[in-house]
């Protein structure tokens, strides 16, 4: 070596765990064979005058990235010597790795949902489609669908329809969200439940969107046996884990499956052909109730349909307790009624409550004893500041010692305290035994 500058000589240290001086050959220090050999080959090409960059790295006696440069020293046309440029890319190559892994992740994962995952440019050109969703449109590879629109895979009509609200997207930037969609392939409709959202770039402009996409075809399937089979609606409903109640328009009750009888007492013979609201609905809430059916047969909606809620119910003894219900209107022919799906979550209620009871006692423990605490901290704090200033006779020293243990003590006391009333917190929630609540 003729000469370097520090960064290389650092280098260099890091790669080998050796320096190289001055005049010492730069593949003396710390290389393998094999290494040797390569660095060898690497020298003589620059040594017949090719200029070159080559990435090396090592994990000996760490990881370590490098890129190094070489340059032809020439004296007329000889060359006499080589010039090394060499940068650590360490961090860089760190950096490239991790973004590769979270690459190969995300589209392992992608791959794997079963569900449609797909993107798109403005003009509605696939650029990126996960496995399901090329399986779908009959490619086996990814690189099938790619570059191309619906037009290569789907009916004009359908075409069409697609394009028209892609376009509306692009153009107006809002998406499209839970919209239920029907394709037919091979004769036999599939139904998808799907979502599109914008994908803008850093400068907020559309460049594209992103959409997913749900086969529900099992959904709608079910859907439609149980819109065309009484039977089979009720075998289904019947099998359900959730309480099913049923009512015509008028709020007669036709249908109570056994996980209603469960829930609220009434055998199912006691409860058809009567009103819901003399049954399960809190005397303040039925009036709502009536009102609600009113307005629906008005104007073909309500504001608690298709929603998940938390009410309160009464059962046979008429105790009040808080269910979570969703409400769904069927139409059948000429027929309307709605589906009330309810289940009991007073145990989950209770254990919330208890959570949020047990945080407030542990709050008034911290609350409480903060104050004992901070007495004899304070004390201590103060003594040790004492004990730093050296010029304390040894008299006064063992005098804050002693007081620094009694101190301490009186702490730890404190402490074993505040431990003692958490654990007696931790037995009575324990202990406690979950039983039905009232709601305010």
């Amino acid at each position: 070596m003729i000469t370097s500058n520090h960064a290389f000589d650092e280098l260099i240290k890091r790669r080998t765990g050796k320096p190289i001086a001055k005049g010492e050959n730069v593949l003396a220090p710390g290389f393998n064979e094999a290494r040797l050999q390569r660095f060898k080959a690497l020298y003589s090409r620059a040594f017949s005058g090719e200029t070159f960059t080559e990435i090396e790295y090592t994990d000996s006696p760490a990881e370590f990235w490098s890129e190094i440069s070489y340059y032809p020293i020439r004296k007329g046309e000889e060359v006499i010597g080589t010039a090394c440029f060499a940068r650590d890319i360490t961090e860089k190559k760190k950096a490239e790795k991790l973004i590769k892994d979270e690459r190969i992740l995300l589209r392992t994962l992608v791959d794997n949902l079963p569900i449609n995952i797909y993107t798109k440019d403005v003009r509605s050109r696939k650029t990126l489609a996960n496995r399901a969703d090329y399986e779908f449109m009959g490619a086996t590879r990814e690189e099938d669908v790619l570059g191309k629109d619906d037009s290569e895979f789907f009916s004009p009509e359908q075409v069409r329809k697609v394009r028209r609200e892609e376009q509306r997207l692009f153009t107006t930037g809002e998406p499209i969200i839970n919209e239920e969609e029907r394709h037919t392939r091979k004769g036999r409709d599939v139904w998808f439940l799907k979502s599109k959202i914008p994908l803008r770039n850093e400068d907020n402009q559309i460049i594209g969107l992103v959409g997913i996409s749900y086969d529900i075809t099992s959904r709608k399937e079910i859907e439609e046996q149980i819109k065309n089979s009484e039977e089979k609606r009720r075998l289904i409903m019947n099998a359900a884990i959730d309480a099913i109640i049923c009512i015509d328009v008028k709020g007669v009750i036709t249908f109570w499956n056994p996980q209603a009888e469960k829930v609220f007492g009434w055998k199912a013979s006691e409860a058809i052909g009567r009103l819901l609201s003399d049954l399960i609905i809190p005397e303040p809430y039925r009036e709502r109730h009536i009102q609600g059916l009113e307005n629906y047969l008005k104007t073909g909606t309500g504001p608690v349909l298709n929603l998940l809620l938390e009410l309160s119910a009464i059962n046979r003894e008429n105790k009040q307790f808080p269910i979570e219900l969703t409400i769904l209107p069927i139409k059948q022919g000429q027929d309307e009624f709605f589906c009330g799906f309810i289940r009991d979550i007073t145990e989950r209620t209770n254990a919330l409550q208890a959570i949020k009871t047990q945080n407030a006692k542990l709050r008034e423990i911290a609350w409480t004893q903060s104050h004992s605490v901070r007495a004899p901290l304070a004390r201590i704090m103060g003594l040790t500041n004492l004990l730093i200033d050296h010029s304390l006779r040894k008299e006064d020293s063992t005098e804050i010692i002693n007081h620094l243990v009694n101190s301490s003590k009186e702490l730890d006391e404190v402490i074993r305290a505040i431990v003692r009333r958490t654990e007696q917190v931790e037995i009575e929630e324990a202990n406690l035994k979950i039983s039905p609540t009232t709601p305010p």
